[in-house]
């Protein structure tokens, strides 16, 4: 394995954890509406 910097390490894991809190949002959402019905 390459030896990644901390800084861009740091950035990809903080892109992950957005991407995950946007996909469980999304989730959320989508069986908020299901219910409505």
């Amino acid at each position: 394995m390459g030896k990644v910097s901390e800084k861009s390490s740091y950035k990809n894991i903080r892109a992950a954890v957005k991407s995950t809190q946007f996909f469980t949002t999304k989730q959320a959402v989508k069986k908020a509406k299901q219910k409505q019905k």
